[in-house]
């Protein structure tokens, strides 16, 4: 299972970061400013269906997620030798310790704010909110049923951020298969087959590009016209990866453009869009540079534990605030300052720590620097 090393890409990282911070403010806007996510409230804002819309598309900024974790993943594999049934109990163990901390985490403020919650949903007209329970169970069925249900089916009332984690294993799992039991001179080939689900399940062929784009960089592979190419590519991804639901009868009035699959989440168009940003900064020397500075390596550094814990905060904490004020600036500063800090002590207090824990059993199959690209 060993091969050619790749050195660690802080950019990747980086991108991860900014996407993770990206999804912070796509949900803040679902719930506080609906009209700026199309279908999320009774309204929309032309401003949605403009390539600015980029800045809080989590939709789209899912789907790097997901091309992510193929890369780091399809790295770490080839870096470890290690059985298929330690790499899976660990990657069980990698998602399901900090999600089930984050349901507490969420039931505990649900029982002190779900009055605020209520109320925020009867003066607002977003939808998003009502992904989220008013009326939290007792503690433990919360947290066991709560931990089962997500990797299950999929979903969460009390965090509901977490329907992420089954597409996660599921996801791990094939790359996990394809590394342990091809043949390395059989591997692209295996990685390609799993494109085939694009027409049934498009959010899992992330996983398979994202191991290709890695592949391509043990390789040595460089884009024959320069990074120009990649870059491009780049900007076609950010263009195609910016749209919401509905474009094409919203801007076009031409429903067979949604028909495509435009803007759909973590549709076939989205998660090859993704796949086009990552390759580019995987490969252009200034995307690099631009995504390995402070503040997308620090996001990148957080991003699991501030995907985890921002959205309890948006919907508890945040509404109490935003009922008391009526300011959605206010709440806005409030809440990105607290998911923030709490997502940096998340990482030293949970994230840090476990890793550490999971290194000591065998061999680790994710390099203690770069943990998965999403969940971190």
């Amino acid at each position: 299972m060993t091969s050619t090393s790749i050195n660690r890409d802080r950019s990747l990282d980086g991108l991860r970061g900014i996407a993770a911070f990206s999804v912070v403010i796509f949900h803040f806007l679902s719930a506080y400013c609906p009209a700026l996510i199309p279908r999320e409230g009774f309204s929309s804002c032309w401003i949605a269906d403009t390539p600015i819309a980029i800045l809080w598309n989590g939709h789209f900024a899912v789907a790097i997620f997901f091309v992510l974790s193929g890369y780091v993943l399809a790295l770490s594999c080839r870096r470890k030798t290690v059985s298929f049934i330690q790499l899976v109990a660990k990657r069980v163990l990698r998602l399901a310790i900090p999600a089930t901390i984050s349901l507490v985490f969420a039931w505990s403020l649900l029982v002190v704010f779900s009055p605020s919650l209520a109320e925020l949903r009867f003066i607002s007209d977003a939808r998003w909110l009502e992904y989220t329970t008013i009326d939290p169970p007792s503690f433990i069925p919360a947290i066991v049923l709560g931990a089962v249900d997500v990797f299950r089916g999929g979903h969460s009332d009390l965090n509901n951020v977490l329907w992420t984690m089954k597409i996660e294993l599921i996801g791990s799992i094939m790359i996990y298969l394809i590394y342990c039991f091809v043949p390395t001179r059989f591997r692209i080939r295996a990685l390609v087959c799993p494109l085939m689900l694009a027409a049934f399940k498009p959010a899992y062929i992330a996983f398979p590009l994202g191991a290709l784009i890695c592949e391509a960089r043990a390789s040595k592979f460089e884009p024959k016209a320069g990074t120009a190419t990649v870059e491009i590519g780049f900007a076609i991804g950010l263009l195609l990866g910016g749209l919401y639901p509905g474009v094409g009868e919203r801007v076009f009035s031409a429903a067979i453009i949604d028909r495509a699959g435009f803007g759909a989440p973590n549709g076939v168009i989205s998660v090859c869009a993704a796949a086009l940003v990552v390759t580019a900064v995987a490969f252009s020397h200034h995307l690099k540079r631009l995504f390995s500075s402070r503040i997308p390596v620090w996001l990148g550094d957080i991003s699991f534990p501030l995907y985890l814990v921002h959205v309890p905060i948006i919907c508890t904490i945040g509404a109490a605030v935003y009922v008391h004020y009526l300011n959605t600036f206010t709440a806005a500063a409030i809440v990105l300052a607290l998911s923030l800090s709490i997502a940096q002590v998340f990482r030293l207090l949970v994230d840090d720590p476990l890793l550490r824990v999971l290194r000591r059993f065998g061999q680790n199959p994710i390099p203690s620097t770069v943990t998965t690209a999403f969940p971190n």
